[in-house]
C-alpha cells in the first residue's frame, strides 16, 4: 500500500511498532474523517504482523458501539487456545461469556478484564504485542472497561497500544466515548500524532486521475487536503458530462453529505443496497450481507460496491471504505425500506441483544411482544456488563410498550434507575422529567421524585419535597429516601450527625421484613452514624445477619465500619489490616468504587500513623484510578495531607484556596468532607511551620465545625490535640486549656485510646510552656522526674507507641526536647531532638526533621560536633551515652527515650565496644574527658 505525503507519520508509526519489545507505550493517531488516519493504522499493524508480532485488532463502528464486547470479540478473535487455556476458570468463563461462546451465566466485568490482562501478559512473555483499534470512538462501553481495566496495569511489557480517533481539529476535547478519553490515567507517556492534511503535491498524486492541471489545485483548495474529500472531488470530475471552464464550479456539493449523497446516487441501485445493509449490521461479515441480500427482493450486489471503492472486504469483515458513507445511506434510505431490512437482518442475527434491536428499529411502536423481548434482554444486557446498553434497551421497551399496559409505568422507572446506574444522568432525567407529573399517586411516583432528584444533581432536597416523596412511599421506599437523607444531609454537613442517627433509625424501623440488601443498607448507615457519635456500632450491626452482607458492595459492609471506628481511635495495626483486606476484595470483586474508598481510607490511615512515604503511594494509586470516580476534592485533599507532612506548606495551602473558591466559602455541600480534611492538614502544615496564630485559626474553625455537627467521636477530624498545641505557642493559654478540657472528658467518657494519648500530650505542651525557664534549674534528671510536663509527656509517648502511631511518638518526643530546654538540660534535649530528626526523616516527614535539626543547630556547633562524631556512635546510642552521662539508670533512660530496658542495654554493650571500655564508670569517665576537648 503506498501513501502520499505521509513519510513523516508513517515514519513515526513504524518507529512505535520497532521500540514494541521496549516496554509498554501507547500512540494516537487522531484527526477529521477521512484524513487517513486508518490508512496509518492499518500500516502499522501490517508492519507489526511481518514482524511476527501478536496483533490484536478491531474496527469499532457506529452501529455496534451499543453492542457490549463487540470490540473485545474482534480483539480475541484470533486468539490461540492455548492461550486462553491458561487463564485462571473465573477468568475463562468471562472471556467465553463474552465472546457467546458461554451462555451459562452473567459476565463478570472484574474477572473479563483480568482475563483479558492475562492474555496479553501471556502474549508479551512469547514476543511484542500489538493492540490496535481503529475508530476508538465507537468502541463499546463494555470492551472499554475491559480494554482499561488492562492497559491501566500495564508497566513494563512489551505491549504497543494503537488507537485513531476522530477529532475535527487539534487540541479539541475527545468526548467521553471511547479509550482516549481515559489515556491520561496510564503511568506511560502517551504519543498523540495529529495527522495533518496532505500537501498539494501529495493530493496531485493520489487523484491519479484524468484532472486537468488547472484543476488539480482547485480540487485541493476544496478539499483542504483531506485524502478522502479529494478522491471524491475527483471521481466527480471524472463523471461530469461538460468539462469544467476555468470559471464554472467545479460539479461538487458545498457539504460533505451532499457530496456523498451524489456518490451514492452514481453507484448502482444493487450497489446503494449493499452498502444500506452493511450501514445498518453492527458487525457485518461477508456471509450475513449476502443471505440479507438474497432474502431482500432489490437484488443488492456486495462485489460492485467493493468494485466502486464504497466497501472494503478483508477475509470475513465487511466495512464502509468511510463511515459517512454509511451514516448517509442510512439517513437517506426511506424509513419502510430499513424497517424491512431490519426485519430481514432480525431472522439472520444470532446475538439476542442485536436480534431484537433489529426487531425494534423494524415494527414500529407500541408492540407488546416486542416491548417484552427488550425488557428481557435488558435485564440479561445488565449481567453481560453492558449497563449504559441495557439502559437503552429498557427505554425502548417502555416506548414499545402499550399506553394501556399497565406495566408501563415500572418500565418507565426501571429505565430510569439503568440510566442512574451506567451514569447516564441528564438523558435519565430528560426521560422521566415530563412524565412524573402524569404518575399515579402512590410508590411509584415517589420513586421517580426520588430518582429525579438524584439524576438532577439535586443533593439535598427541601423539607416540602421529602414530604411529597414520603407521602407517596411504601416501607420499600420510604427507608431508601431516608437512607438517602442521611447520606447526602449528614456527610455533605447540612445536618447534625444525632439527626442522621434519628433518620437511620426510623429507616431500621420500617425495613423490617424487606429485602436483605435493603436491610443492610439501612443498618449500615445506622451504623455510621452512631461510630461517628462515639457509640459502639456492634448492636446495630448485630441486626443484620453475615449471610446479608456479602450480597452488598464492599463499601457497604460492616468491616469498614469496624475499620474506621478502628482509626479514628488509634488502634492503627487493625484499622490498616481490615481496611487492606477490604480494598483486597473489592479489587478482586470488581468494584472500582468500592476500590477507591478503601484506598483513601488506606490514605487517612498512613497520614496518621506519619508514614508520608506511603501517603505518597497511595496518592499516585488514586492518580491511577478513573478520574470519574476519584473527583478532583479527593486529589487535593490527599495532595493536601502529603504536603503537609513533607513540608510543603503552599501546596498545602493552595488546596484549601482551591476548595475556598469551589464552595463560594461554604463548608457544606459535596466537599465537606474532604473541605474539612483539608482544612486540618493545612493548620497542621502552618503548625509545623511555626505559625501558630494561621494554625489556631484553623484549627479552631476545624473544631468548631465538627462540634457543630455533633461529630463526637474526637478521632473523626483529629485536631483538638493540633489546636492546644497552636494555642500554646500563639500564647492563648486559657484557650488551649478549655479544648484540652472537652478533650479529656471526652476521652474518658468514651474510653476513647487516641483521645487519651493526645490529651495527654497536649496537657503535656501545655504544662511545658508554664514551666519557667530557670537558668540556675538543676541537671539532676531526678529532681525532676516527677514533673507534672515530663509525667504527661511520657503517658503519651507510651501510648502512641502502644498504638502504632509512630509519628506522634516522634513529635512527643520533641515536646520533650522542648522541655528539657526548658529545664537546661541541653545534652538530653539535643540528643531527643537528634532521634526526632532522625525518625522524622525515615517516615518521609521532611519538614518537620529539618525543623528539628534547625533546633539542634542553636544548641551550638562544638557538642553537635562531638555528637555526630565521637566513636562512631549511632544518634540512639549517643542518646543512651548522654543519658547515663547525666546519672540515668537503664529504666530512666529507657522512659526518656520511649524503647525497652532491653533495647537500653543492648546499645549499651556496642557503645561499650565501639568506645574500648568495660564498664558505666569508665564510660562516664571518657564521656567527660571528651567534653572538656
Amino acid at each position: 500500500m503506498t501513501l502520499f505525503g505521509r513519510d513523516e507519520q508513517l515514519a513515526i508509526v513504524r518507529s512505535a511498532v520497532d521500540r514494541a519489545g521496549a516496554g509498554f507505550q501507547v500512540m494516537v493517531l487522531t484527526g477529521p474523517a477521512g484524513i487517513g488516519k486508518t490508512a496509518l493504522w492499518e500500516s502499522g499493524v501490517a508492519d507489526a504482523e511481518a514482524a511476527g508480532h501478536a496483533v490484536l485488532q478491531t474496527r469499532a463502528c457506529e452501529a455496534e458501539a451499543r453492542l457490549s464486547h463487540g470490540g473485545l470479540s474482534d480483539l480475541l478473535e484470533h486468539v490461540g487456545e492455548d492461550v486462553l487455556a491458561g487463564l485462571a476458570p473465573p477468568q475463562r468463563r468471562a472471556v467465553d461469556a463474552a465472546l457467546l461462546r458461554d451462555d451459562s451465566g452473567p459476565v463478570d466485568s472484574r474477572a473479563l478484564g483480568a482475563g483479558f490482562l492475562a492474555i496479553v501478559r501471556a502474549l508479551a512473555a512469547a514476543g511484542a504485542v500489538l493492540i490496535a483499534v481503529d475508530d476508538d470512538q465507537w468502541l463499546d462501553a463494555a470492551s472499554i472497561e475491559a480494554v482499561m481495566y488492562a492497559v491501566r496495569r500495564l508497566r513494563n511489557e512489551r505491549v504497543t497500544v494503537l488507537l485513531t480517533r476522530r477529532r475535527d481539529w487539534p487540541d479539541a476535547p475527545y468526548g467521553a466515548e471511547g479509550l482516549a478519553p481515559h489515556l491520561a490515567d496510564l503511568r506511560v507517556r502517551v504519543s498523540t500524532v495529529e495527522v495533518p492534511p496532505l500537501p498539494p503535491d501529495a493530493i496531485q498524486r493520489l487523484i491519479d486521475r484524468p484532472v486537468p492541471a488547472r484543476l488539480a489545485g482547485r480540487v485541493y483548495d476544496l478539499s483542504a487536503g483531506n485524502p478522502y474529500f479529494a478522491l471524491e472531488i475527483a471521481e466527480a470530475l471524472r463523471r461530469a458530462d461538460q468539462p469544467v471552464g476555468p470559471g464554472d464550479d467545479l460539479p461538487v456539493p458545498s457539504s460533505l453529505q451532499a457530496l456523498v449523497s451524489a456518490r451514492l446516487a452514481a453507484a448502482a441501485p444493487g450497489t446503494r443496497r449493499a452498502i444500506l445493509v452493511t450501514a445498518l449490521v453492527s458487525n457485518p461479515r461477508v456471509g450475513l450481507i449476502r443471505d440479507v441480500l438474497t432474502r431482500d427482493d432489490a437484488g443488492g450486489e456486495l462485489e460492485e460496491s467493493v468494485a466502486d471503492g464504497l466497501l472494503v472486504i478483508r477475509g470475513e469483515h465487511v466495512r464502509l471504505a468511510h463511515p459517512l458513507i454509511g451514516a448517509v445511506a442510512r439517513a437517506e434510505a426511506p424509513g419502510a425500506v430499513r424497517r424491512h431490512l431490519h426485519r430481514i437482518l432480525a431472522d439472520l442475527v444470532v446475538d439476542a441483544e442485536e436480534r431484537v434491536r433489529h426487531r425494534a428499529l423494524g415494527t414500529l411502536p407500541p408492540d407488546a411482544a416486542i416491548a417484552d423481548e427488550l425488557a428481557l434482554v435488558a435485564e440479561k444486557t445488565i449481567h453481560r456488563g453492558g449497563p449504559r446498553a441495557a439502559a437503552e434497551l429498557a427505554e425502548q421497551a417502555w416506548r414499545f410498550t402499550p399506553p394501556a399496559d399497565p406495566g408501563g409505568d415500572e418500565r418507565l422507572l426501571a429505565a430510569a434507575d439503568l440510566h442512574l446506574q451506567s451514569g447516564l444522568v441528564d438523558a435519565g432525567a430528560a426521560l422521566l422529567r415530563p412524565h412524573v407529573a402524569a404518575l399515579p399517586p402512590g410508590p411509584l411516583r415517589g420513586r421517580a421524585r426520588l430518582r429525579l432528584a438524584q439524576m438532577s444533581g439535586v443533593v439535598v432536597l427541601t423539607q416540602p419535597e421529602y414530604e411529597a416523596i414520603l407521602a407517596d412511599a411504601d416501607p420499600q421506599l420510604r427507608a431508601e429516601t431516608l437512607a438517602y437523607r442521611v447520606n447526602c444531609e449528614v456527610f455533605e454537613g447540612f445536618v447534625p450527625v444525632s439527626q442522621g442517627a434519628l433518620w437511620a433509625t426510623e429507616a431500621i424501623e420500617v425495613s423490617e421484613g424487606l429485602d436483605p440488601a435493603t436491610r443492610a443498607r439501612v443498618v449500615s448507615e445506622a451504623a455510621f452514624m452512631d461510630a461517628m457519635l462515639g457509640v459502639d456500632p456492634a448492636p446495630r450491626l448485630a441486626l443484620v445477619g453475615v449471610d446479608a452482607l456479602p450480597d452488598l458492595a464492599w463499601y457497604d459492609h460492616r468491616g469498614r465500619i469496624d475499620a474506621l471506628r478502628a482509626m479514628w481511635r488509634g488502634e492503627m495495626a487493625s484499622a490498616q489490616r481490615l481496611l487492606g483486606t477490604l480494598q483486597r476484595l473489592a479489587r478482586e470483586r470488581g468494584e472500582e468504587i468500592s476500590t477507591v474508598v478503601f484506598t483513601l481510607h488506606l490514605f487517612e490511615a498512613a497520614i496518621r500513623v506519619g508514614d508520608w512515604i506511603a501517603a505518597a503511594g497511595l496518592r499516585h494509586d488514586l492518580g491511577e484510578l478513573d478520574p470519574a470516580i476519584v473527583p478532583a476534592e479527593v486529589m487535593h485533599r490527599v495532595a493536601a495531607a502529603v504536603a503537609a507532612g513533607t513540608g510543603d506548606r503552599p501546596a498545602a495551602t493552595e488546596a484549601l484556596r482551591w476548595f475556598d473558591e469551589v464552595s463560594g466559602g461554604q463548608v457544606t455541600g459535596p466537599t465537606f468532607w474532604h473541605q474539612m480534611e483539608t482544612r486540618r492538614v493545612a493548620g497542621q502544615a502552618a503548625l509545623f511551620d511555626g505559625d501558630a496564630d494561621t494554625a489556631a485559626a484553623l484549627l479552631s474553625r476545624v473544631v468548631a465545625d465538627a462540634h457543630e455537627r455533633d461529630y463526637r467521636d474526637p478521632g473523626v477530624f483529629p485536631a483538638a490535640p493540633d489546636l492546644v498545641e497552636a494555642l500554646v505557642k500563639a500564647g492563648r493559654p486559657a484557650e488551649a486549656q478549655a479544648v484540652l478540657d472537652r478533650l479529656t472528658e471526652t476521652a474518658q467518657a468514651q474510653d476513647h485510646p487516641w483521645a487519651r494519648a493526645g490529651a495527654a500530650r497536649a496537657r503535656g505542651i501545655l504544662l511545658t510552656a508554664a514551666t519557667p525557664a530557670d537558668p540556675k534549674a538543676t541537671t539532676d534528671p531526678k529532681a525532676t522526674a516527677d514533673e507534672p510536663a515530663e509525667v504527661a509527656l511520657v503517658e503519651a509517648g507510651d501510648r502512641y507507641r502502644a498504638l502504632g502511631l509512630p509519628f506522634d511518638e516522634v513529635r512527643t518526643i520533641a515536646a520533650l526536647a522542648t522541655l528539657r530546654r526548658r529545664q537546661r538540660r541541653f545534652r538530653e534535649a539535643r540528643t531527643l531532638l537528634q532521634d526526632a530528626a532522625e525518625r522524622f526523616e525515615r517516615l518521609g516527614a521532611a519538614g518537620l526533621a529539618r525543623a528539628a535539626r534547625a533546633e539542634i543547630g542553636r544548641f551550638g556547633g562544638r557538642q553537635q560536633e562531638r555528637a555526630a562524631t565521637a566513636g562512631g556512635l549511632t544518634a540512639t546510642e549517643q542518646q543512651v551515652v548522654d543519658l547515663v552521662v547525666a546519672g540515668c539508670t537503664n529504666r530512666q533512660a529507657a522512659d526518656r527515650l520511649f524503647i525497652s530496658i532491653s533495647a537500653v542495654e543492648a546499645h549499651l554493650t556496642r557503645v561499650y565496644a565501639k568506645l574500648g571500655v568495660t564498664s558505666r564508670t569508665q564510660l562516664v569517665r571518657t564521656q567527660a574527658t571528651a567534653e572538656q576537648v
